[in-house]
């Protein structure tokens, strides 16, 4: 669908994108160490009361790790894939996550991770839904609208900046303690 949708010259994604692309002036004061929490927390958090388009909120200097059920996959007409996670304890827990096209940001550190994490969507895409999987992104607040699957309070991962499927068996071995 990429490659469609840029020989079509479908715009890229307008609706604080500088931010969705960590191509923003706050960018740099982003804490990037993630923070391990689950889909049903981040879809309970209080969306600010007081709103900038143009500037990232408290919750936006953040990057997050979950552990999800990678329930759909699809393209958007803004050239993001759009990944839609359930928490695996809560599935009525769900949000969205999103990987902007590296051709669409202004070229930036973050494009190869971009890439990395599509190609890894696309793969994960085949094996159908239902895999488990670890997500890291930003976070973001979406005030525009409330994407298919998204959560009710509209944050979002967004950009997705790691994508790796947990294997069936890793998730209790790493419990148990062992390799």
């Amino acid at each position: 669908m990429d490659k469609t949708l840029e020989r079509a010259r479908i715009p890229c994604g307008l609706y604080r994108w500088r931010i969705k692309t960590l191509s923003d002036p706050d960018a740099n004061a982003i804490r990037w160490k993630p923070i391990d929490t689950t889909i049903k927390n981040l879809v309970t958090m209080t969306s600010p009361p007081m709103f900038d388009r143009r500037r990232r909120n408290a919750n936006e200097f953040y990057v997050y790790r979950v552990r999800a059920v990678l329930s759909h996959i699809h393209g958007n007409l803004d050239q993001d894939l759009h990944l839609t996670l359930r928490d695996p304890d809560d599935p009525k827990a769900s949000l969205v996550a999103e990987v902007p096209n590296p051709s669409c940001t202004r070229v930036n550190d973050h494009d190869p991770a971009f890439a990395t994490v599509r190609v890894t969507a696309r793969t994960l895409r085949e094996r159908r839904a239902g895999t488990l999987v670890e997500v890291t992104g930003v976070g973001f607040f979406d005030r525009l609208h409330r994407a298919r699957g998204g959560a009710k309070n509209r944050f979002e991962l967004h950009p997705v900046i790691s994508l790796r499927a947990i294997e069936p068996g890793a998730e209790r071995q790493a419990s148990h303690g062992r390799p």
